[in-house]
């Protein structure tokens, strides 16, 4: 019985622990957004005070796959510095609790979405989707019937599927499932082509700005919808992504936009990974040095990074959704009145998906196509991660996280927007009106 007593006394003592050392940081974490434009990283802070404070207990600790047994020096947080930095959402290396497994988020993000203005499809179905996730919705099974109806006529009088293609955040997997689903597109069903116009449009990524203006980037008649429809009707594509900052004139409401957002630390990992394994004769079309001369994560520093491909380092996504003029800002240029514009311009989109385990299901049920794989590009991420912290220290990564901090802002703003529309979508009364739809070649667009 006494020896009962001490394990039963124990256990207690080392789950205060816990949730004391894990409630800490976590407390200061939701708190984090005070601190983007400040010289501290909220979540950074909160993680040395509770080391500092749990230093001498003696107890471990876990979560998920993470063990913190008498944290000593900051070079030992290295592993976790990589979980806090994007802790909200999952991450492809770590096993931590996935988005869809338990996200849900707080009344005050929910509150944020701007649902009572304006029209549109997209907006009734957020205004459905917070009247179902308050439990205040009515006669469900109509309204949702009503908006599946509405939700099918709307993509088939669409055009073509457009999608914004974040570098590193899937859109070679869409653009694979598209040509599986008989969708057509520029260039043939190769990950070299990936749906994108690579000759009149000249739409090739330019992961370090290219030329402000010149005939390198997309022509002027491209950045307005009139020649992008111009141009997809013309040869007949139902399908063409967009590798490149969002054009002039914004989302074009002849298409079904669609984008694809990830973690942004490990967006940004992913792409350095795929950098270290290109070839170095693949061509000057990146505008960035290739191969493991360059990126090898021994020779990497965040200071590098950050002067060697300032664009792709420094709030990508952000970047991407506001056009030329604020792609080419320089490095430290995106501002909160960015983040601001990029969440209006997220709003508009007809479908906005998050990686995860279950964007395939995701893109086959709201778009009605067959993937018939996930395609991958080169570059283990979780192994390019893992000999960083080699080298890495805890301030190196505070230092990403810092610079990309407006992007995590924007993909939490996304992550809430999932979710609301998934409350409509993932309905069974949603789910089992589409599954009735007769699919077409490019699914229901039918084209």
């Amino acid at each position: 019985m006494q020896l009962l007593l001490v394990v039963i006394g124990w256990l207690a003592r080392a789950s205060t622990a816990e949730e004391s050392y894990l409630g800490s940081y976590q407390s200061s974490l939701q708190n984090d957004h005070v601190c983007v434009n400040g010289e501290t990283d909220c979540g950074l802070y909160a993680l040395q005070m509770s080391a500092k404070a749990h230093q001498t207990s003696g107890s471990s600790i876990y979560k998920g796959d993470l063990k913190f047994k008498q944290l000593q020096s900051l070079s030992q947080m290295n592993s976790f510095q990589v979980w806090l930095a994007t802790s909200w959402m999952r991450s492809d290396h770590t096993k931590r609790d996935a988005y869809h497994g338990n996200y849900r988020p707080s009344s005050a993000e929910l509150e944020a979405v701007p649902i009572v203005l304006g029209t549109g499809h997209v907006m009734d179905r957020r205004r459905l989707g917070m009247e179902l996730a308050h439990g205040r919705a009515v006669d469900v099974s109509n309204h949702v019937d009503e908006y599946a109806n509405r939700y099918l006529q709307e993509l088939k009088g669409k055009v073509a599927v457009f999608y914004n293609h974040i570098s590193k955040a899937c859109g070679t997997t869409f653009c694979q499932c598209g040509w599986s689903s008989q969708c057509t597109a520029y260039g043939k069903q190769n990950e070299g082509d990936n749906c994108h116009a690579r000759d009149a449009m000249n739409d090739i990524p330019h992961w370090n700005g290219g030329t402000a203006g010149s005939l390198a980037g997309r022509p002027p008649k491209y950045d307005r919808c009139g020649g992008q429809v111009e141009y997809i009707r013309e040869h007949g594509y139902t399908l063409q992504g967009n590798e490149n900052y969002l054009i002039s004139d914004g989302l074009c409401k002849e298409f079904w936009n669609v984008i694809i957002l990830r973690d942004p630390i490990d967006r940004l990992m992913s792409h350095l990974a795929h950098l270290n394994r290109l070839n170095e004769t693949e061509g000057q079309w990146p505008e960035v040095p290739l191969g493991n001369m360059t990126w090898a994560p021994k020779r990497l520093t965040p200071q590098f990074i950050f002067d060697t491909v300032p664009i792709l380092s420094n709030n990508y996504y952000v970047r991407s959704l506001l056009g030329e003029d604020v792609f080419m800002l320089p490095f430290g240029g995106i501002t909160a009145s960015h983040l601001h514009e990029a969440k209006r311009i997220l709003e508009q989109y007809d479908l906005v998906l998050l990686k995860g385990p279950q964007l395939i299901e995701d893109i086959e049920r709201t778009l009605g196509w067959k993937c018939q794989s996930e395609a991958k590009r080169t570059g283990d991420t979780g192994q390019f991660m893992e000999n960083l912290n080699q080298v890495w220290s805890p301030a190196d990564w505070q230092l990403i996280h810092q610079h990309n901090q407006l992007d995590i802002e924007l993909v939490k703003y996304a992550s809430t927007l999932h979710w609301l529309d998934k409350q409509v979508l993932d309905q069974p009364q949603f789910v089992s009106k589409i599954a009735l739809m007769e699919k077409g070649k490019c699914g229901y667009l039918g084209k």
